[in-house]
Order: C-alpha cells, then sequence, then structure tokens
C-alpha cells in the first residue's frame, strides 16, 4: 500500500469526519478477517459516528479511486466483509431505532443495530424482530439484509426479505433512493431523485426473464444466492424494490435505513426433543414431523452432542435434555399463543414417532423417542447451545476444523436423508468427515467437513467436495445458498447453479446500480476461484517461527509449544461481542472497539506470530495497546464456544514485554506486593500515606501510572496471623484454610469469620506455614499480572509443598478469594503438571463450594439465624469462570428468611489492579456503571451486599459509599444471630428471683 496516497486519504478522512479512521497495520489487520476461512487486508478502516459522515466517507473513497465494503458484526462465513478498499463499520455509532409503529407492527433502524439490541427494545411494546440467527447478540440488521439471513424459525416467519418493508439507500455516486413497493408503471412513485429509470430497467429485466427466472431459481424458501431477480417479475407485483436489495452483499447500493416488519413476541412455548438411534431415520422423519406444523425443527448430531459434553457451560443442558446416546436429535418446537394446545401438539409428536416406528426399547435404526421440554429456562438453554452450534464445532483442537463451505445447501424435505447420506459418503470418498446441524425443517443443514486448509491437499478436497455437492444439489432442485449467502466461497457456483444467462442478468444489475464497481467487488458478480490461496487466512506462506512460552499450551497443535494452535481456536465467531448476558467482553461492552474484544485481540496474536505485523510485535507497544484493557476476568475462557482464553494469553504477552523491556514502577508495586506486604503493614501509617495526600497521590500518578482518583487499599497492622496451625475440634473433619494476600493484609475480618464458621460446623481447620518459615504463602496472582512467571512459580511451588500432604489424604483446600483459589485450578496446572499439583488443584475450592458440597452430602450443621432479609448479590469473574458462582447463592439462602438476588452483571472493572491504572481508571468506571453501580445504588438501605471478590468490593464502596461483604461475614453474622437467639431464649427461661 503506497504509504502517500494512504497519507492523502486518511488525512482528508480525519479532516472531514469526526469518527476513528484507522489505517494501522494492527487495526487493518482485525478488519481484515470474518467468520470465514478468508483475509484481505483492508486499504482502511472508518468508524462514523453518523450516517452523513458514512455517506462523506463512501464519497471521499470513490473520488481516491478505493472500493467501499460496509460492515457489521464482522460474521459473515462466506468472506462478505473482507475487502482490499476502505471498511466502513456501522456497529459502534449506527445502531439506533429511528421510529417505531406499535399499532402498524413496523419500526425503521440504522443498519448497526445488532438484533438483540432490536429486540429487547421492542420486547416492552411486546414485539420482536422474529429472524433470530444464531448470531443474533451480535449480527447488525444491516449485514443480515446484506445476507438475506433466515435464522431458526423461518418455516412461520420467512426470511429477511419476508420481513424488510423498504430501505433507504446511497447509490455508489451518493444518489440517495428510496427502495419500497412499487407499481408495475411506477406511478406515484416516491423513491428519489433518479430512481425512476433505473427501477424501470430493473422491472423490465424482470419481465423479459421472468421465465428463465422461474425455470432456473430453485423453488426452496432458503435461497439466498445471486440477486433477487425474483422479486421482479410481474407475478409479485406490486414489487418491492428493497428485495433486490436485500441479500446483494452490500454490492449494489450503501444502506442507510432499514424499515422493519414486527412481530408479537412468542408468549408460550413447548420443545420435544426428539431421539433417533439412526441419523439417516432423522433426516427422513424431518418430513414428517412438519406436519404437526411446529415453528422450528432443528437438527443436533452426535458430533455436536460430543463435543457439547465437553464443554463446562453446556453440559447440564445435554444431561436434562439427552436421553441415552443417539445419532441424532430433531428439536421440535411448538409456539402458539395457546400453550395447551402447544401440550397437545407435543403429546402428538410422540403419537407420530412411536407411529413411524420408534420407541426407547426398539433396537436401531428405530430406536428413540420424545423428551419433553417444558420448562422456560431449560428451553432458553436448548436454544443458546442450538444457537452455539458452529462454535461448539469449531471447538475441535485439532488441526483440522469444520469448515464452511458447502454448509448451506438447502434441498427439498423429502431428498434430505438421501442427500446428507450421499453427502457423507462424498467426504468419505476425498478422506474426512462432516458435521451435521440446525434447520432440518427446511431442509438446510449446516454441514462441515473437516479440513486443514493450510495444507495444500486438504485445499484440493475442499474444491472436489463443492463440486460434487453442488451438482447433487443442482441434481435435487435445490439451492446451493441456503442461508449464509454467496461471498467469496460460493459466488464461483452462480453460472453452475442458475446458467450463464441468468449470470448476464446479474452483471447487469450489478453494472447499472455500480458501473465503477467501487461497492464490496467480488462477491455475486465476477469472483475470484474460491480456493484461491492467496485469500486465505493461511496463505502458502503463512508461518509462526517457533517461540518460547512460559505456559503449558500442549492441548494444542503449533510452534510454542501450542501457543499457535491456542490462538488460531478463534474462528472470528464475535460470539465475545455480545452486549449482555453473561461476563464476556467487558471491554468491548463500554468501548465497542474491534480492538477490545476478544476476536480483536486473538487475530493481532496471530498476525503478530506469524510475522504479519512486523519484528517483535508480541511484545511491542501496539499489541500492549491491544490488551491494554483486558481485565483478565477469564470470561472468554467459558464463555467463548471455542474457549479462547485470552487471559491465559495475556500472561504470555506480558512475559514476552517483560523480558524485553523490563518492568515499569507500577508492575513492581504489583507484582511485588505479596514480598513486601509484610513489611508495609508494620509501618501501616506511613504505607498509607499516599492515600491521605493529594500531592502524594498526583505523585503516584505521574511516575507509579496509579490514578490520583483511587485510594489504594489500607495496610493494617493487625493482620492476620493466627497463633496455631490448627483449630477446632481435634475429631472434626479436616480441612486447610488458605489466607490469601488480600484478606491476610487488608481484611483480615473474611478470614476470621471463615474460621468461625467452619469451626461453628465442627470442622479441624489448619492453616500451615512454609516448612522454611519466612513470608506467608501466596498463590503468584499478583506476579502473573506483571508477566513475572518465574517469580509466580516460585511461590506456586513453596505453597504445593505446604498443602501436598494434605491433598495427598484428601483434604479440602479452602479459599476466599477467587481470584487467588482459582489459579490453583488454573495457572498452576499451567505451570507445572505433575501429580502434586494436580492433586492440589482437585482438592481447591472455594469457601462457599465447599459448604454446599458439605450441605448436599448432609454433614454441613450450622446453627444459622434469621437477621437480613435481602441480599443483593454480585458474582466475581473468575466464579462465574469456573461455574462456582451458584453455590454463593446457595450457601445465603441456607440463611432463614433471605431473599437472595442476583446483581446480574459483567466484571465489576477494578480486576485486580487494573482499575487503579491512570490509564485505565476511567474504563473501569464505565464498566461497573453498566449494571452493578446502579443496580447497588437503587438498593434499600437494609439490603445487604454481597461480593466475595476483594476488587469488587472496593468497586462497589469507591463508586456507591456502600459496604459489600464477603460471604463468609455474612454467615458468621447469621450464626451470632442464632447465639443471641438462644442466649435470650435461655435466660428467658430463667426463674425469676426478688
Amino acid at each position: 500500500m503506497p504509504d502517500k496516497a494512504s497519507k492523502m486519504i486518511k488525512d482528508r478522512l480525519a479532516r472531514e469526519t469526526t469518527g476513528e479512521v484507522l489505517f494501522d497495520r494492527y487495526s487493518r489487520g482485525r478488519y481484515a478477517t470474518d467468520a470465514s476461512f478468508y483475509q484481505i487486508m483492508p486499504f482502511g478502516v472508518v468508524v462514523p459516528k453518523t450516517i452523513d459522515e458514512a455517506l462523506r466517507a463512501l464519497a471521499i473513497a470513490r473520488e481516491h479511486g478505493r472500493t467501499i465494503t460496509p460492515r457489521g458484526g464482522g460474521t459473515s462465513q462466506s468472506g462478505q466483509t473482507v475487502n482490499d478498499g476502505i471498511v466502513i463499520d456501522f456497529s459502534k455509532h449506527l445502531n439506533r431505532v429511528l421510529s417505531l409503529d406499535v399499532e402498524n407492527r413496523s419500526c425503521v433502524v440504522e443498519p448497526g443495530i445488532v438484533l438483540d439490541d432490536l429486540n429487547r427494545q421492542l420486547r416492552k411494546h411486546g414485539l420482536w424482530f422474529p429472524v433470530d440467527v444464531s448470531t443474533a447478540s451480535r449480527a447488525t440488521i444491516g449485514g443480515m439484509a446484506g445476507n438475506n439471513s433466515c435464522g431458526g424459525r423461518s418455516l412461520r416467519y420467512g426470511t429477511m426479505r419476508d420481513n424488510t418493508l423498504s430501505m433507504d439507500a446511497a447509490l455508489a455516486d451518493g444518489t440517495l433512493l428510496h427502495f419500497g413497493e412499487v407499481s408495475r408503471d411506477l406511478a406515484r412513485t416516491n423513491t428519489g431523485d433518479g430512481a425512476t429509470d433505473l427501477f424501470r430497467e430493473m422491472l423490465d429485466l424482470g419481465a423479459r426473464e421472468a421465465a428463465e427466472i422461474a425455470d432456473k431459481f430453485p423453488k426452496v424458501q432458503r435461497r439466498v444466492g445471486g440477486y433477487n431477480l425474483d422479486a421482479l417479475v410481474p407475478r409479485n407485483a406490486p414489487n418491492n424494490m428493497a428485495h433486490l436489495l436485500v441479500g446483494s452483499e452490500g454490492t449494489l447500493a450503501f444502506t442507510t435505513k432499514v424499515e422493519l416488519k414486527l412481530w408479537p413476541v412468542i408468549r408460550n412455548k413447548v420443545l420435544g426433543v426428539c431421539h433417533f438411534g439412526s441419523f439417516y431415520e432423522a433426516m427422513d422423519a424431518a418430513q414428517h414431523l412438519v406436519k404437526l406444523r411446529p415453528i422450528a425443527v432443528e437438527l443436533v448430531d452426535r458430533t455436536m452432542i460430543a463435543l457439547g459434553r465437553e464443554i463446562a457451560m453446556f453440559q447440564p443442558i445435554i444431561g436434562a435434555a439427552i436421553r441415552g446416546d443417539p445419532d441424532a436429535v430433531l428439536i421440535v418446537e411448538f409456539a402458539e399463543q395457546d400453550q395447551a394446545e402447544n401440550i397437545s401438539r407435543l403429546k402428538q409428536l410422540g403419537e407420530l414417532m412411536a407411529d413411524l416406528g420408534f420407541g426407547w426399547n426398539n433396537p436401531q435404526p428405530k430406536w428413540g423417542g420424545v423428551v419433553e421440554i417444558t420448562e422456560p429456562a431449560l428451553q432458553t438453554a436448548i436454544a443458546d447451545f442450538r444457537a452455539a452450534g458452529l462454535n461448539v464445532m469449531m471447538s475441535m483442537k485439532e488441526a483440522g476444523k469444520p469448515v464452511s463451505f458447502v454448509e448451506d445447501c438447502a434441498v427439498p424435505l423429502q431428498r434430505l436423508a438421501d442427500y446428507t447420506a450421499r453427502l457423507n459418503a462424498i467426504f468419505l470418498k476425498h478422506g474426512t468427515s462432516g458435521t451435521m446441524y440446525a434447520h432440518a425443517s427446511e431442509g438446510c443443514l449446516h454441514v462441515r467437513p473437516v479440513l486443514n486448509l493450510k495444507l495444500e491437499k486438504d485445499v484440493k478436497a475442499m474444491r472436489a467436495i463443492a463440486e460434487e455437492t453442488f451438482e447433487m444439489v443442482r441434481e435435487y432442485k435445490g439451492s446451493h445458498s441456503g442461508e449464509h449467502g454467496d461471498g467469496l466461497v460460493r459466488s464461483e457456483f452462480h453460472e453452475t447453479m442458475f446458467g450463464p444467462r441468468i449470470i448476464a442478468d446479474f452483471r447487469q444489475v450489478k453494472q447499472r446500480f455500480d458501473p465503477d464497481h467501487v461497492l464490496n467487488p467480488g462477491k455475486i458478480v465476477d469472483p475470484p476461484k474460491m480456493d484461491d490461496r492467496s485469500l486465505f487466512r493461511y496463505p502458502p506462506d503463512y508461518r509462526v517461527t517457533e517461540l518460547k512460552t512460559v505456559l503449558d499450551w500442549s492441548a494444542y497443535p503449533g510452534a510454542g509449544g501450542g501457543f499457535q494452535g491456542a490462538i488460531e481456536m478463534c474462528n472470528n465467531n464475535g460470539a465475545c461481542r455480545k452486549l449482555e448476558g453473561g461476563v464476556m467482553c467487558p471491554s468491548y461492552r463500554v468501548t465497542r472497539d474491534e480492538k477490545d474484544v476478544t476476536r480483536g485481540r486473538a487475530n493481532t496474536l496471530r498476525l503478530a506470530i506469524s510475522g504479519q505485523l512486523g519484528p517483535d510485535a508480541l511484545s511491542s507497544n501496539e499489541m500492549m495497546e491491544t490488551l491494554k484493557l483486558c481485565v483478565s476476568c477469564k470470561a472468554c475462557r467459558h464463555e467463548c464456544p471455542t474457549g479462547v482464553d485470552m487471559a491465559k494469553m495475556k500472561i504470555e504477552v506480558l512475559a514476552a514485554r517483560a523480558a524485553s523491556h523490563g518492568l515499569s514502577l507500577r508492575d513492581r508495586l504489583v507484582g511485588y506486593l505479596p514480598r513486601y506486604a509484610d513489611l508495609a503493614s508494620r509501618f501501616a501509617p506511613l504505607a498509607n500515606w499516599r492515600n491521605n495526600s493529594p500531592l502524594l497521590r498526583q505523585l503516584f500518578e505521574k511516575f507509579a501510572g496509579i490514578s490520583a482518583a483511587r485510594a489504594l487499599p489500607a495496610f493494617r497492622r493487625d493482620v492476620f496471623r493466627p497463633n496455631a496451625v490448627a483449630v477446632g475440634p481435634e475429631d472434626g473433619r479436616e480441612v486447610v484454610l488458605f489466607a490469601d494476600t488480600f484478606n491476610r493484609f487488608y481484611e483480615r475480618e473474611n478470614l476470621d469469620a471463615a474460621l468461625r464458621v467452619l469451626v461453628a460446623g465442627g470442622y479441624r481447620v489448619h492453616m500451615p506455614t512454609p516448612a522454611e518459615g519466612g513470608r506467608p504463602l501466596c498463590c503468584g496472582r499478583t506476579f502473573l499480572s506483571a508477566g513475572l512467571v518465574d517469580n509466580a512459580r516460585s511461590e506456586l511451588d513453596r505453597l504445593v509443598a505446604t498443602y501436598a500432604s494434605f491433598a495427598a489424604r484428601g483434604v479440602p483446600i479452602i479459599g476466599l478469594e477467587p481470584s487467588c483459589l482459582l489459579t490453583l485450578r488454573d495457572e498452576l496446572l499451567s505451570l507445572r503438571s505433575d501429580p502434586i499439583a494436580k492433586s492440589i488443584g482437585a482438592h481447591a475450592l472455594l469457601f462457599e463450594e465447599f459448604l454446599v458440597r458439605e450441605a448436599e452430602a448432609g454433614r454441613l450443621k450450622l446453627p444459622l439465624g434469621a437477621f437480613a432479609t435481602k441480599a443483593l448479590v454480585h458474582g466475581h469473574c473468575h466464579q462465574k469462570s469456573f461455574g462456582a458462582f451458584k453455590p454463593v447463592e446457595q450457601v445465603l439462602r441456607l440463611i432463614p428468611g433471605l431473599n437472595v438476588e442476583t446483581i446480574e452483571s459483567s466484571c465489576c472493572g477494578m480486576a485486580g489492579a487494573f482499575g487503579y491504572g491512570a490509564d485505565t481508571y476511567q474504563a473501569s468506571i464505565e464498566m461497573a456503571e453498566l449494571s452493578l453501580l446502579p443496580a447497588v445504588r437503587s438498593a434499600e438501605p437494609a439490603a445487604l451486599i454481597v461480593a466475595d471478590g476483594t476488587s469488587c468490593r472496593h468497586q462497589i464502596k469507591d463508586g456507591t459509599n456502600r459496604a459489600a461483604l464477603h460471604v463468609a461475614r455474612v454467615l458468621a453474622m447469621s450464626l451470632d444471630r442464632a447465639r443471641s437467639t438462644t442466649t435470650l431464649s435461655s435466660t428467658a427461661k430463667e426463674p425469676l428471683h426478688g
């Protein structure tokens, strides 16, 4: 890319727009990929703040001879949103609902609005937009329109085309037009200057080619390939010109507004999970199941079930919904307004399965039956699992992955069973196998053969599979492009599927709308070869040289002991871009920048280790900027369906940075805290002087990068130093209490409370000290946060040596601080893989996890008394990541009369030392203000605020001036109330003496 030309365009864009103008290698690299296997480095990226600015960027690009690619969530699986021109990102700012007509059930939106966000706004009016794609948490309406998306319930609601009323868009020359319903004679058409001639030509084309279109366009609902020429034919009069833009992938016009048809929300529904011992039988049954008029029939195959069983967040769902070992299940959904009707159809479903010859006691292939799901929470969980289908499939850690290129074919239902059987034979012929799931009700299965596209032989296999599959689809009169669009992967095959005359029509449409090919060229018309490896994410010259890593990545393939494979697990599906629900990704939720989302970081890491960002990119300033707002919440480890663990990857980067650039003063203050905390506590007034001096606060901000707006946790002289190494009844069940650095030196009340609770429960509590004496034990967490991995390993080695004998005899190791205790279940095993370390990790439990386990086993005997009526609970990110938050709610519910309410929140934003940084303080506050701090402020004064994390409690105190309590203290308070009540009761029974 010529530097002079780049600078000229960049400078002009920066002068004439107010949004972000991104032309550096790192930013362009983050926009070079979507969820396909392609990668094309854009010339630059613009993130406009208004539609007018987006149009200005279009004009500037056109004047400088550059192409434009509009982009929403960047989740396209066919390469629609990658190109070598200027990418315009609509998703950050252009996301408003412009108008809403509740009575007529329609709305007008900007193209960058995310589907889930739109539906959240519509729900309070009893409406929703029902094209419910699996990527609803990040898919934008503009992208869905460009793609002609379908969703899982298109059997009832239709496709994006069926639900688009009109669109406003600019042609490549900047002409603004309204695309809506028109009469054949274009009388009384209010469409904008210059529209009449354009629309007349299009309608004439539709009339001229009506017979060819009828002959060549497949008669299946899920046909999204090419341009929607059938929208132009006379039999569809009055014709909706917006339907020509729907599915055009940004190649015809530049969308500015979309008018949508809305539907009443689903009030009631039931699911029937139909089990089959034979995949073929499941596919053959689909044509019969749809006769019961469900709104969806979704396939989940054996592979997806098996992979789901290995992913923690999906294990409970599969346990509840899956019986035995099916070869496939079909999830049948009924959603009539009358729940009694839904229940009736569910019963009919069971009867139909029996009529088809299926039974739980039958041998294969007729083994099977229906598991009825009427509980709303489980229905939602099943929907989430199905929606994560692609990502679950992509969770394979091997070099080969399920590849999207024939995943979108749609065939008539009567041919579905034969189609899938023949497809599996094609896969087998080419030395691979495939995964299948999704829309059985529409004959559109997401089918992905497992291939390694870094290998030439697998690329050749992909080409052969595509050609043979599409030939079979044409034989069945089906569609080769049934939902995910054409892009780079399927456009090449249009001529084979539609014939040369229709292709000539496509070219005519493109030429009339965009004669200079400014808008997203190479899609639908005049595409490159789908197997042009120069356009791949992993081109022929893709190399990752061996690199030194500090953690264990051996579960993955590739350089750096598997670090490469771990990074490449990111398939760009964009689940990390969701704005509500769960924790991931807190930094993206406040900035909406691609740089600050897990996907953007993983792409940057991949480009760095493969040399595409220049030498030493892994430890560069730009890489540090990329990771600056990563709070190491570990949400991606749990919530990313492919398991991308950015917190762990950040440790690698920090270690590389420390090795090449040394440590900052702030890194030293944070990292070495366990080494100087004891000394600081002995001189607490001096150590805390900074908090009370505005001058010292300013000096700390200037020289140590610690925000003057924050008070640091206060040291104290009365730190937790138990007088004995064991307390409690000598014959009690043994436990070890791990006193972490934060609670030991800053909030000993939590450890005191935990001791009281454990002893009251009859436990023998051990608090062993290191054999060599010296400083207290530490998990090494602060060292890891500074990239000082050897120091962290040293701390963990001391801890393992001290606790080894207890773990060997099965004694639980209990901790209070989630980030510290869970280090023993996570990073410890990345630093040591020996049996002793694994034993420590296996016996490490948070305080609440241990108590709940004991309660469930009938061993917990705690005399708890009522003392409060309500508790609001905020979960620590690491608790949520490791599935350890539910026990917090469970143990609090042991307290009589206490109503426990969970605050639906992401990260608190403090995140260890993150919230204290001068350069991260503002982001920290913004994270907390998303939901946590407003919830605490609105809580009644008498309510308890409960948070186990030290950082969380400090953030809540700083942001609301309300004190949050660790669960241990709440339980201790309940114990005190029970004892005082007992004492008063005993006193009342004593005789009075006068």
